[in-house]
């Protein structure tokens, strides 16, 4: 079949064409492949000289409870804010001197009963939610425990003197909730006695909270929380005007000082790397891959802990795995920001950095 010149040349047009696409599909193809193939190599050499855990910062917090029941005043610093030496941080007051000067003129005995039994009901309530924080975290650690004395990195002793503990506090809590019992049983009485009084408020046992003024009060009855150190306030547990029992969290302050904090580094590893974690082993701290800074080996494997939920993988059954300490090399800048209390990381080892047995410390002698 004869082809017109015109014909001829739009073939080969198409044809220049085709072989341009599937050239340029063939280039984009061997990018992408070299790329993964770059990719894998480097996954697989990374893995070849490199181990990296997940872990988190902890530091020593200062928590700033109270020494009995009492209302808060003033909060004068928020979350985040900076304390120095002299800083007030709250004021208070006893909750025993306002109630012994409650004005019976004004309020009647009915009323006065009310707040007290309130009060007690209150303060055994939390007994038992501390009470019943201390079972849960004893039957952990006795669970935790018996993991080890399977492992046969541990002994029963220290087992036994656990039980003995949850045992104690076990019969504690029965005889807490025998007076809680009452204490309720005494609220219904006084709840009648004070409907048949005609006193209506809803919120009745928190009224005078809201209305006291420092200057209704002697100063001397005043207290204030002066801090002693430079610190952060990292969380706050009472609210001004509010009421706090005996050993409630008021305030937590981190110490800005490094060495006050006594910060260290928790790193969850797998048991056949345990043996890459030696004493002085450099390592390096992740933070939010960011920032870098140096660490070392503190303490190998410092017990067997299980893996929090929210490490655990679908594709690995490692659960229980063991807990390496680690700690910053002196000498460094470090924002602040990155070694607060809980603070997620990320520690990376270089397996040809690792402490060979003889260049091993002996901590324990």
């Amino acid at each position: 079949m004869f082809k017109t010149p015109e014909r001829q040349a739009e073939i080969e047009y198409i044809r220049k064409k085709q072989t341009q696409r599937i050239a340029k599909q063939q280039v984009i193809f061997i990018s992408l492949f070299v790329l993964f193939m770059a990719g894998l190599i480097y996954y697989i050499v990374y893995k070849q000289y490199y181990l990296e855990f997940p872990g988190y910062v902890h530091a020593n917090v200062q928590k700033i409870r109270a020494a009995g029941d009492l209302i808060v005043f003033d909060m004068n610093k928020s979350i985040g804010d900076i304390v120095i030496p002299g800083d007030t941080v709250f004021s208070y007051m006893y909750l025993d001197y306002l109630i012994e000067q409650e004005n019976v003129n004004k309020e009647v005995d009915v009323l006065i009963n009310y707040r007290k039994t309130i009060l007690e009901y209150e303060e055994v309530s939390s007994q038992i939610k501390i009470k019943k924080d201390k079972i849960a975290e004893l039957q952990k650690d006795i669970a935790k425990e018996t993991h080890n004395i399977q492992l046969g990195i541990s002994t029963n002793i220290y087992k036994l003197d656990l039980e003995r503990q949850l045992r104690e506090v076990q019969i504690d809590l029965q005889m807490q909730e025998r007076v809680l019992g009452l204490l309720g049983k005494q609220l219904k009485d006084v709840n009648v006695a004070l409907e048949k009084s005609g006193i209506e408020d809803p919120d009745i046992q928190m009224q005078h909270l809201t209305h006291l003024r420092k200057k209704d009060f002697n100063r001397d009855v005043l207290r204030f929380y002066v801090s002693s150190d430079s610190a952060i306030v990292t969380k706050m547990s009472a609210a001004k005007k509010s009421r706090v029992f005996r050993s409630e969290d008021i305030v937590y302050m981190q110490p800005l000082d490094v060495h006050l904090s006594n910060i260290y580094i928790t790193a969850y590893v797998p048991f056949e790397d345990v043996k890459y974690c030696t004493y002085g082993t450099p390592a390096e701290l992740v933070v939010s891959n960011e920032i870098c800074l140096e660490a070392y080996v503190a303490v190998q494997g410092a017990e067997s802990v299980e893996l929090p939920p929210n490490l655990q993988s679908n594709f690995s059954r490692e659960i229980i795995v063991n807990q390496t300490i680690f700690r910053l090399k002196e000498g460094q800048y470090i924002p602040f920001w990155c070694l607060s209390e809980g603070t997620p990381v990320k520690v990376r080892i270089r397996k040809t950095d690792v402490k060979k047995k003889s260049d091993v410390i002996n901590i324990h002698t």
